[in-house]
């Protein structure tokens, strides 16, 4: 059955190409009302684990907080149905409670697509109606999607659509138990309904499963079904010509029980021509547009009217995108929003991402469409300043006029927390360091109620960075995150704690991390851990990248200092550690530091980002996050150096870095040391466990040398030590 709802296939394409298919981040396109909206499908992994001490995708508050006017600071990468609520408050129009009530529903039960990869509880009522009702063997599988690919351009569009939506099981349903009241769950007649709708679902995925008609010897109701099964048997098959054929008859049938449903449907196979062309047929939506006029006139199809109307704006949204996207604006900016207000704003949204130029040329258009700042400069609207200032980079021409602006916002407006913040970012990134920490202090201080703890965070991380002394920038530095959890490309909700140890625990803040590990030399690490002023967690954190450091640089000074650190708040090492510092410098120290490491995959002399390697240092990750690969022994960004790090204090950090990029990948250069002790003290009781180790680093770490050092230490292994548990364990070498 095709029943009466709106095909999600309707106008459904891809909205970026892919070369090749992948389970992994692709775009699926879906639709209702016949709109196209893009979903993003979450990665296959792994995921990393991560640290977010700020959303900027979502609110930093419950949705019934963010509804009730505490936005906090403005995001350019804010969903856009966030932002549209953004704008309602900057502007003044805020959300009393019927308007409030009306939009969330766009969260609550919004209109866009389901999750096409969630299992359809309509699939799952008609799969139960056919098992108890008709007493046939089990239904075979049935997926909604049905995939396709374009060639636009010379690029090929790979997407999915939605082809059977839920009505479709529904009415199904529903028609299996009315025709085993009327025929009986036994008789043929049922058995063969049940068999062609089979055909039917069959097609919703792939195929061209097409039921015979029947013949005339048949009961009348039984070949008006079949006629309505093989018409939607084409409709989902792709044979949208055939189908509008198929359907058009039906239509014209008055003693069809389905002749009411199809004539809408024949609408949707026209549309469906239309919209699923690349670029869209104009031809056929127009032929659209008249067929549902006239269909929509017809007072013996009134049931089929609300469905024709809501198709009818689909069309008209395709051939004339600017028209609609003015009627929407309007509806959208009005004191109080209408009953329908979520499903506007989703038509609303859909239409500027499919048809950037449709915005009105309004406040509302130029503040979802990124052209806040070209607005501004001719109405200086307090909303758009707040959009403007937020996209502008501290480089961009107007940067300047836009931090004079919003210098002049008072600390009561909507807008101040936004504007204060991103002044003082821009401020920062023009090199006025002095004006942007005045204006963070200022913000931090007078609006601390009006700060969410994303916000405020975000505030600090700026801040830090700004600090003028060591220990203001261990103080700011550290801070609880809003949420904890695996980056699958999709915003967590807030509190998300994928790792309960983590919950409430302060990590340092990104832009402190990436500083720490850039521009902090052992002895600046060391100098952190005296001041006693990091929580334990920290304090082990920046200790053992301390003590890697040192070690792999041969700082034997510094690391002498670091050892009772490393001793109290890493037991683990201790052992390895006092062999470390037992040896004589030079060859043995470095080799003694090379079972070390190989020993402990997780240290590493980047600190990393604010969460730091999931697995504890002594066990192996199994997405290779062990030891270190060629060149990224430093921070992955470049933060300028706090003003409290000297230039000789940069010169040294930079001379490190120098140091442990030379290195080269960790197997490799572990690995050589361990064959040249080996090769010369090949009675070291140590020898035979140390070659297992670097086979296993060249397994699970960065290794580039085409499994020459792999195979090296395998062979010295099994020759010279065969009978060691070592060898035993170690069956296989690696490239």
């Amino acid at each position: 059955m095709v029943g009466s709802q709106l095909s999600c296939s309707d106008g459904a394409r891809a909205s970026k190409p892919m070369k090749h298919r992948r389970l992994a981040a692709a775009l699926v396109a879906a639709v209702l009302i016949g709109l196209t909206c893009g979903m993003p499908v979450r990665a296959c992994g792994p995921y990393a684990l991560t640290a977010w001490f700020w959303l900027t995708k979502t609110p930093n508050v419950p949705l019934d907080r963010y509804l009730a006017g505490q936005i906090g600071i403005l995001d350019i990468d804010l969903d856009r149905a966030y932002q549209y609520v953004a704008y309602r408050y900057f502007s003044g129009l805020g959300l009393d409670s019927e308007s409030t009530a009306a939009l969330r529903a766009y969260w609550k039960d919004p209109p866009a697509p389901r999750d096409p990869w969630a299992r359809d509880p309509a699939v799952e009522q008609w799969e139960k109606t056919r098992r108890e009702k008709s007493g046939l063997a089990a239904p075979p599988s049935i997926n909604p999607l049905r995939d396709a690919a374009r060639d636009v351009d010379g690029q090929t569009y790979y997407f999915w659509y939605l082809n059977c939506l839920s009505d479709a099981f529904v009415t199904a349903a529903r028609t299996l138990d009315e025709r085993v009241a009327q025929f009986g769950a036994g008789s043929e007649t049922v058995r063969a309904w049940v068999g062609a709708q089979d055909q039917v679902f069959h097609n919703c995925a792939g195929g061209e499963s097409i039921p015979e008609a029947l013949s005339d010897d048949q009961p009348a109701l039984a070949r008006a079904d079949r006629a309505y099964q093989i018409a939607a048997a084409h409709f989902y098959a792709g044979h949208l010509e055939e189908a509008e054929r198929q359907f058009r008859l039906i239509a014209h049938d008055q003693d069809s029980p389905w002749h009411a449903v199809s004539a809408y449907l024949v609408a949707r196979a026209i549309v469906r021509q239309g919209t699923l062309a690349e670029p869209v047929n104009r031809e056929r939506l127009a032929a659209a547009a008249t067929y549902l006029g006239e269909l929509l006139t017809d007072r013996t199809l009134a049931s089929m009217h609300p469905a024709a109307r809501t198709l009818l704006d689909v069309v008209r949204t395709n051939l004339d995108p600017a028209a609609r996207g003015r009627e929407l604006a309007a509806a959208l900016t009005r004191p109080t929003l209408e009953p329908t207000a979520a499903q506007m704003l989703f038509d609303y949204l859909w239409l500027l991402k499919r048809y950037p130029a449709a915005d009105a040329g309004d406040d509302l258009g130029a503040w979802m469409s990124g052209r806040a700042h070209g607005r501004w400069s001719g109405t200086h609207a307090s909303a758009l300043l707040a959009a403007a200032i937020a996209s502008m980079h501290g480089s961009d021409a107007g940067a300047g006029e836009l931090i004079d602006a919003a210098a002049q916002v008072p600390p009561d407006s909507p807008t101040y927390v936004t504007v204060a913040y991103h002044r003082a970012r821009l401020l920062a990134r023009r090199g006025q360091l002095d004006e942007a920490r005045q204006q963070l202090d200022q913000l931090l201080r007078e609006r601390p109620e009006a700060l969410s703890p994303g916000d405020r965070n975000r505030i600090l991380s700026l801040r830090a960075p700004l600090a003028t002394s060591l220990d203001e920038f261990l103080r700011l530095a550290q801070e609880v995150p809003v949420a904890v959890g695996y980056d699958d490309g999709t915003p967590p909700p807030l509190g998300t704690e994928d790792k309960p140890e983590f919950g409430g625990r302060a990590l340092f803040i990104p832009d402190a991390a990436r500083t720490l590990s850039l521009y902090f030399t052992p002895a600046m690490m060391l100098d952190v851990l005296q001041r006693d002023t990091l929580t334990p967690y920290l304090q082990r954190r920046v200790a053992l990248t301390a003590w890697t450091r040192a070690v792999l640089t041969d700082d034997d000074a510094a690391a002498a200092d670091l050892l009772p650190y490393v001793r109290r708040m890493a037991p683990e090492l201790r052992a390895d550690v006092d062999a470390y510092h037992a040896a004589k410098p030079g060859v043995a120290r470095r080799f003694a530091a090379a079972v070390m490491l190989l020993r402990f995959p997780g240290l590493q002399p980047a600190f990393g980002n604010s969460v730091g390697r999931e697995q504890p240092i002594g066990q192996i990750d199994s997405f290779r996050d062990n030891w270190w690969c060629a060149g990224d022994t430093n921070a992955p960004d470049t933060p300028s150096a706090p003003v409290f790090v000297t230039t000789e204090q940069q010169a040294a950090a930079a001379a490190m870095h120098a140091k442990l990029d030379a290195l080269g990948a960790a197997p490799i250069y572990l690995g050589d040391i361990v064959l040249g002790w080996a090769r010369s003290h090949p009675r070291d009781p140590r020898v035979p466990e140390a070659l297992h180790l670097v086979v296993r680093a060249t397994r699970y770490g960065c290794a580039n040398d085409d499994g020459a050092t792999s195979r090296a230490a395998f062979q010295l292994l099994h020759r010279r030590y065969t009978r060691s548990e070592w060898a035993a364990q170690t069956p296989f070498w690696f490239k």
